[in-house]
C-alpha cells in the first residue's frame, strides 16, 4: 500500500512511501525538548512522516532521531544489528495542539537508510502477528 497523501511543500516529485500499520511506535528525539513517543505515518528509503498527539518543539532543519521503539527481541535477535535508529532532517511540519506531523528525510548512507526501513518492517511485522 503506498500513501496517498498530499505533498508538503517542497516535495514534489518524492518517492513513493509505503504506509505503516496504526500505532507503529517510534522514539523521537528533538533537539529542543528531548525525547518523546510518536508513530511513523509513512516510510521509506528517503524520509517518513511521524505523528506525535499534542504539541512538537520542532523546526523546518532541525536534525532529529528515530529509533523503532518496540520490537520482538526473539525475531529480530537474527536481524541486522544496524538498523534500529537513524537521524534525518525536517523538511516539513504542521504542528497543532492537539496533533502534530513532520516529514523527515533521512541521513546516512543509502545502506544505513534501506537498513532501518528493514529494520523498521521486520519489527512490525514481529508485533502484528
Amino acid at each position: 500500500m503506498t500513501s496517498s497523501a498530499p505533498q508538503q511543500p517542497g516535495q514534489s516529485g518524492r518517492a513513493e512511501r509505503e504506509v505503516m500499520p496504526s500505532a507503529t511506535p517510534i522514539k523521537l528525539r528533538l533537539p529542543k525538548s528531548g525525547s518523546g513517543m510518536a508513530n511513523l505515518y509513512d516510510i521509506n528509503d528517503g524520509g517518513a512522516c511521524a505523528i506525535r498527539r499534542g504539541r512538537m518543539e520542532v523546526s523546518i532543519g532541525d536534525v532529529v532521531e528515530i529509533e523503532v521503539a518496540e520490537y520482538d527481541n526473539r525475531l529480530m535477535e537474527q536481524a541486522m544489528e544496524e538498523g534500529q535508529k537513524i537521524q534525518g532532517v525536517v523538511r516539513w511540519c504542521r504542528l497543532g495542539q492537539s496533533n502534530s506531523r513532520i516529514g523527515i528525510s533521512f541521513m546516512g548512507t543509502e545502506t544505513e537508510r534501506r537498513n532501518f526501513v528493514a529494520f523498521t518492517k521486520m519489527a512490525r511485522g514481529g508485533l502484528s502477528d
